[in-house]
Formats: structure tokens, C-alpha cells, sequence
């Protein structure tokens, strides 16, 4: 089968975090090193990667003839602090995603904590954004977005794509993904597996 029937699939929480890992792929310029294709697969909440994402998933590869598929299933790490039977099983997830045909990995993307946090890695840039002096505040990721946003007479929704992108498009995406170069070494290691 043509290279053009490898996909890099994400499933994702929510809107933002779907807006988010779409500008990584663009920053790092994975889309234009891959020969495939990339999907984002939109859950719209953590509770629902479990069949949502799953179903969405499966029915990509089959729509699209998909031969090799790798699989990144992102989520904040706080679902499973916050929560005493965690909506999301990935165990289970990672099983049910490995028996689909030509799926080649599954792999997971933690937000450490919250995705906010990885946003906060460009405070200046978000403070520049809201309109407000640069001062940290304290709290969860998402709660010092939440009073950030406040300062400027505005309202930070988990999950939701603000602006229409504008935030995200805000943030120094270069330095966002090197704090993240961790969690992005496995989907580094097989864009460039993919050129030869």
C-alpha cells in the first residue's frame, strides 16, 4: 500500500486541546515531514474519548483506507486526581484501538496536570494577548487562566476554542513544544522513520 495510507491520528478532549495539538504539529512542521495523513479526532470531553473517540477513530481508518495507523490518545493528567473512577479507562482504550486493523501504535499524550499548564509556559505571551501587565497568579492551570482572564473582562472556558483559535494563535508555539519535548519524541521518531 502507498505511504499516503499511514495516518497520525490525535484524539483529543475538547475543542481547544484539538486547536492546540493542531499548531504543535504546525509548529514542529510535522505536517509537511510525514507521508501520510494527520486527523484530529475531537471528543469534545474526556468522558467521551472512551466510545466517541474510539468509534470516530475506527470509522477514519476504515473510511480511508488507512493501512498503518499510529494513535495518539491526549489527556490532562488531573482527570485521574480529580476523580475516584476516572472517566477515561485508557487501558481499555489502548486495547480496543490495537485490535483495529493496520493500527501499528497507540500511544498517549499527558498534559502534565492540565493542557492550561502547558499553555501557561508562555505567560508573557498570554498576559500580551489579554491586554494585562505580566503577573503569574496562583492555582490549577486552568484556574490562574480563569483569573487571567478575568483581569482583562473576559471568561477562560475549559474545552472551548476561545476566539475562534486567536488564543491558541496567541502563544509562542517554538516555546511551548521545546518544554514539551518529551511527550513529542515518540511522534518525532516516526515522522522520521517515515522518510525512508
Amino acid at each position: 500500500m502507498s505511504q499516503k495510507n499511514r495516518a497520525i491520528i490525535f484524539i483529543t478532549e475538547g475543542d481547544t486541546d484539538a486547536y492546540f495539538y493542531e499548531q504543535v504539529l504546525t509548529a514542529l512542521d510535522l505536517k509537511q515531514r510525514f507521508i501520510g495523513r494527520f486527523k484530529i479526532i475531537n471528543s469534545k470531553s474526556v468522558a467521551k474519548i472512551q466510545n466517541k473517540g474510539f468509534n470516530k477513530c475506527r470509522e477514519y481508518i476504515k473510511d480511508k483506507k488507512i493501512s498503518t495507523a499510529y494513535i495518539f490518545v491526549c489527556f490532562d493528567e488531573d482527570v485521574f486526581h480529580r476523580n475516584q473512577k476516572p472517566p477515561l479507562n485508557y487501558a481499555q482504550l489502548k486495547t480496543r484501538l490495537k485490535g483495529l486493523a493496520g493500527v501499528e501504535l497507540v500511544e498517549k499524550i499527558v498534559a502534565t496536570k492540565q493542557i492550561e499548564d502547558w499553555f501557561l509556559l508562555d505567560l508573557e505571551g498570554i498576559c500580551q494577548y489579554l491586554n494585562i501587565k505580566v503577573k503569574d497568579v496562583s492555582g490549577t492551570g486552568e484556574e490562574r487562566l480563569k483569573q487571567l482572564f478575568k483581569k482583562a473582562n473576559k471568561v477562560y472556558v475549559k474545552g472551548r476554542n476561545i476566539e475562534n483559535g486567536k488564543f491558541i494563535d496567541s502563544l509562542d508555539m517554538d516555546l511551548v513544544t521545546s518544554k514539551m519535548k518529551a511527550q513529542l519524541t515518540i511522534i518525532e521518531k516516526i515522522i522520521t522513520s517515515s522518510l525512508y
